[in-house]
């Protein structure tokens, strides 16, 4: 009986040495392996941090490139600070002469109208239409820039609504 215990304890030995020889390297591959998958996963974070942070300059360009594009915008629109510092939309942004008239694209003879009408310079006649650069709105033009100090004169020393014109018109005289 002995004999078969020392018999059946061998054979467990016998397979359980080599499991045991098995896993022991295999745990050293899954320790190396961890330490590798950690060293990674700080590679990666590190990488993170700098795509991070290369992201924040990237974005902090960007930013800098669309306040730049809209002052630009603003620019060519003819908004500028006024003496107030506040932003000063220019209404009318073309030069505007007797005889204009507006189309479906445009409305400026109508907004010039109606700015000169807002300031008292001009009022419509009954049953006229808005946006005719006619005799009426050439003697608003005309008294609006005398009050103001405003010379633009065209050809034949005819007023016109120039840059001037347009600026004191949007309440932006001093630009």
């Amino acid at each position: 009986m002995i004999k078969k215990y020392v018999l059946i304890w061998l054979v467990v030995i016998a397979l359980i040495v080599p499991v045991i020889t098995l896993a022991s390297p295999q745990d050293e591959d899954n320790d190396s392996e961890q330490e590798s998958e950690n060293e990674q996963e700080s590679e990666r974070e590190d990488q993170s941090e700098i795509n991070s942070n290369s992201n924040q300059q990237k974005i902090a360009e960007l930013q800098a490139k669309i306040k730049e594009l809209m002052r630009l915008i603003a620019q060519l629109r003819g908004e500028n600070p006024n003496r107030d510092g506040n932003q000063c939309r220019l209404e009318l942004t073309q030069d505007l002469f007797f005889g204009d008239e507006d189309t479906a694209l445009s409305q400026n003879v109508k907004t010039l109208q109606k700015l000169l009408e807002k300031h008292g310079y001009f009022k419509k006649p009954e049953g006229a239409q808005w946006g005719f650069f006619g005799r009426l709105t050439l003697a608003a033009v005309a008294r609006f820039q005398a009050t103001r100090g405003i010379n633009e004169l065209w050809k034949d020393n005819v007023n016109y609504v120039g840059p001037q014109t347009r600026r004191a018109l949007s309440g932006c005289e001093n630009n």
